[in-house]
């Protein structure tokens, strides 16, 4: 009886791992469903791009030196993921490419004038996380959060951001459970044309 119940735990173990490339179509699925449900919240989100979520945008996003994706797999399927970012002052990112972006922004910016920004971003941003609806209040999303949170710390990151719809109340639960504070609120207004 014991082996019995040993293997159905073992069946229900969610496994928190680095994403793939071969896990970026799963993630690509995840991702649209996410922001259908944004959408459906607020219809000003606007629509989904076509290449939003698609596989070929996800290993762009996943070659990305300053970002990382992790993934909640259960039984061998992708139940969530994370997509964390790192943002370092005055960096296009890390390595010889941050170095390189770096540079050509600076030409195009001394070329059209454009000004210089007033503030310099440097943190951690987590702009997605999403479990299958099944996996939601098991804990899977705390931990994925975590794991992305400790990947962040790892690069040097003292602060995580996020951006949440005002009308997810469930995410916004979430996101304060987990301890994150509210710092700005972004206002809309909708301009009817006369």
């Amino acid at each position: 009886m014991a082996e019995k119940s040993e293997s159905n735990d073992v069946k229900r173990k969610v496994v928190i791992r680095a994403a793939r490339t071969a896990d970026c179509q799963a993630i690509g699925r995840l991702a649209r469903q996410l922001l259908q449900f944004e959408h459906s919240l607020h219809s000003e989100m606007g629509e989904q791009t076509p290449w939003a979520g698609s596989e070929a945008e996800i290993q762009k996003q996943m070659a990305q030196p300053a970002t990382k994706f992790f993934i909640a797999e259960r039984n061998g399927e992708v139940v969530g993921y994370v997509k964390a970012i790192v943002h370092r002052a005055g960096t296009g990112g890390t390595g010889w490419r941050g170095g390189l972006r770096t540079a050509a922004r600076q030409l195009v910016d001394a070329i059209t004038r454009r000004p210089r920004p007033n503030v310099s971003t440097v943190g951690g941003l987590i702009p997605g996380i999403f479990v299958t609806e099944s996996e939601r209040k098991t804990g899977t999303g705390g931990r994925l959060l975590a794991t992305a949170e400790n990947w962040l710390r790892g690069e040097g990151m003292t602060s995580s951001s996020i951006h949440v719809l005002q009308a997810n109340i469930v995410a916004l639960r979430f996101w304060e459970e987990q301890g994150y504070e509210p710092i700005v609120i972004g206002l809309r207004k909708r301009l009817d044309r006369d």
